[in-house]
């Protein structure tokens, strides 16, 4: 027979009932225990309700936490499966009447928690206190309780939580993101190009209202043309941060002046949208390639004259859409394996196959050129498909 566990919170709801549970680092190791398995984090068959265990994201959220000693981690919702829902959730006649009661909850034989959401957030949490317990057992995670009204109405709580969140605009992370050196850096980057302001889109809706004000005021137009989020791209692919100047040099001294009708972009005379219809170059997807391509192969191939090397070589490019070397990029067209490629997906394989036509003219351009052969580096992939890099992020998002 079981041992019975006792643990402690506040009613939030007793009607819908709805539990806050005051629990800690050492509580959910303890729940998880094999033997007594009143947290399960992956349950078999008929009774399956989260996602698979990954690893990786359990990792990342351990790192985070030890990284960083303001962490914040959102509270998990498990759900209460038992038989006697009254004799588990026991309320001491001393809290009748409050708002907010306290309550005890007691986890014996035949109930146990089922996990809903933050399923990675208890493995994490639980392998720091097994592995250092007088540093992090008592640290707290608090969780929400609901009692169980069955499987099917438990997998439709997970559907609701998961099948609904709005993801966060990956430029909003690198606006407000003060942990990550890249995020920081784009923005340095940002503000001091003469160019950018005008082209980039932000995070936020309010902040780019007032910058677009300010850049009106200045007799400027502003347009979209890359993201915040594609800047800081750019950083993690080439991860080359050792002089963000460099940046602001490409983009207002290479990419602005060679790159064919960039420039009436940027000086609004001219919009994307309609220049996307017959160029490549119109696009977060293609500019994060451009420069990278910049960075990594012309800067590292020719030091000295990098920027004078790429503008005449990207001012011989044809950019137009029509040319057939950007068939495998566009949207009406394949890739060798036959997987369908959209130039506005923005993923690494994209960015990728641009990459690698440019480099494939390069080489073309730099024997006609008298230029020494060169040697081309390897792009970094960004940390994940929805570009959400920092450690934070994947703490918060993560279940």
């Amino acid at each position: 027979m079981l041992d019975n566990i006792y643990l402690e919170g506040t009613v939030v709801s007793p009607e819908r009932g709805i539990y806050l549970l005051h629990l800690t680092f050492e509580d959910i190791a303890l729940l998880l225990d094999e033997d007594l398995g009143y947290i399960r984090l992956e349950e078999e068959g008929d009774l399956v309700v989260q996602r698979d265990l990954n690893k990786s994201r359990v990792k990342a959220i351990q790192s985070y936490i030890t990284k960083n000693d303001d962490w914040f981690l959102p509270p998990i919702l498990l759900s209460l499966v038992t038989e006697d829902a009254d004799s588990a959730v026991h309320i001491p006649q001393s809290e009748f009447g409050k708002q907010f009661p306290r309550f005890k909850l007691v986890l014996g034989e035949g109930s146990y928690l089922r996990i809903i959401d933050g399923q990675h957030r208890v493995a994490a949490v639980s392998g720091l206190a097994s592995s250092e317990p007088d540093k992090y057992g008592s640290l707290p995670l608090p969780a929400v309780m609901v009692i169980s009204r069955g499987i099917d109405s438990d997998r439709q709580l997970f559907a609701d939580i998961n099948g609904r969140a709005v993801r966060v605009n990956p430029s909003a992370i690198v606006e407000f993101d003060s942990r990550d050196d890249k995020a920081r850096l784009a923005r340095q980057i940002l503000y001091e190009s003469r160019y950018l302001p005008y082209v980039t889109s932000r995070g936020n809706k309010k902040l780019r209202k007032k910058y677009n004000r300010e850049l009106i005021s200045a007799g400027g137009r502003p347009v979209k043309l890359i993201s915040l989020n594609g800047i800081h791209r750019i950083l993690q692919i080439t991860d080359d941060t050792r002089d963000h100047k460099v940046y602001v040099e490409l983009f207002d001294q290479v990419l602005v002046p060679s790159l064919p009708m960039l420039i009436e972009v940027v000086g609004g005379r001219k919009s994307p949208r309609n220049l996307s219809a017959e160029y490549i170059h119109t696009n977060d997807t293609s500019i994060i390639a451009i420069s990278a391509f910049a960075i990594v192969d012309i800067k590292a191939n020719y030091p000295d004259n990098w920027k004078q090397i790429a503008s005449e070589f990207f001012s011989s490019v044809d950019w137009r859409k029509s040319n057939p070397v950007w068939t495998p990029v566009l949207s009406s067209g394949h890739d060798p394996t036959g997987e369908r490629k959209r130039i506005s997906a923005g993923n690494d394989s994209v960015i990728q196959d641009i990459v690698n036509i440019l480099r494939g003219m390069f080489t073309e351009y730099a024997r006609s050129k008298g230029l020494p052969e060169p040697h081309y580096g390897r792009l970094r992939r960004s940390k994940s498909k929805n570009t959400r890099s920092t450690q934070n992020q994947l703490a918060l998002d993560a279940t």
